[in-house]
């Protein structure tokens, strides 16, 4: 097996596993019951929530737009580029320079610190336009690589945009279990863990200052490029929260 695979597998599997390390600590001490002390529940159940703070879900799509003209402009001009003029033979070469430059400026406009979240769903955004675009071009029209080229250059940016506007904001909660441990977990406000801590939510609790101080610590690592909002529970469609 060529060592370039091999690499490639360990950094998938890396992936992953980040990502259900992840998922399992959001689900720690809710939804299926499981027995206190066991990986999925390590402290038991979770007995009372409260939301510290969250992020504007409509700010993503001002995101998306300070996102979408530099992406578009970079994007046209290298279409031009590769179907006009005595550089058109470099039409790969600047197709692959336009996607790239999508990727780092909608990672970089969306992410900030959470770059790697909000990279992962640029790629997303960006592969699925250009997937459709090779559909459409090999199902329904004939045209030629330069044009296929500039095509490409101009749905992946808009595709990166598209990614960074479906970005889903963040909530920080903190928590309390069973056996009186204090923490707290950052998550996205769509995902179900959200919706069940929510419901757990307690606005007369006193937070510890070490888990503030914590989700602040956490929040600071994480902070993509809006603010947060300054009622914590209206983007979690929620209640206000008592901050």
């Amino acid at each position: 097996m060529p060592w370039v695979l091999i690499i490639l597998i360990v950094i998938v599997a890396i992936g992953l596993f980040g990502v259900l390390s992840s998922k399992v600590d959001e689900l720690s001490g809710i939804g299926r019951e499981h027995p206190a002390g066991s990986f999925r529940w390590p402290h038991g159940k979770v007995v009372r929530t409260r939301i510290l703070s969250a992020e504007k879900e409509f700010e993503r799509g001002e995101i998306a737009k300070k996102v979408l003209l530099p992406c578009v402009v970079i994007a046209f001009i290298c279409a031009a580029l590769t179907m006009f003029g005595p550089i058109v033979s470099y039409g790969n070469v600047l197709t692959v320079v336009s996607l790239l430059a999508s990727l780092v400026i909608a990672t970089l406009v969306c992410g900030k610190n959470d770059a790697g979240r909000a990279f992962c769903y640029v790629v997303v955004g960006l592969a699925i336009a250009c997937s459709v675009l090779i559909l459409i071009t090999r199902a329904y029209v004939s045209v030629s690589t330069a044009e296929v080229n500039a095509f490409t250059a101009v749905f992946g940016a808009v595709g990166a945009s598209v990614g960074a506007a479906i970005l889903p904001a963040r909530v920080t909660f903190a928590r309390e279990f069973s056996d009186e441990t204090v923490g707290c977990v950052r998550l996205s406000q769509r995902t179900t863990a959200a919706k069940l801590l929510l419901d757990l939510q307690d606005k007369q609790w006193e937070v510890p200052e070490h888990v503030r101080e914590q989700a602040k610590r956490l929040e600071k690592r994480n902070k993509p490029a809006s603010a947060a909002a300054a009622d914590p529970s209206e983007s979690v469609s929620s209640p206000k929260a008592d901050e």
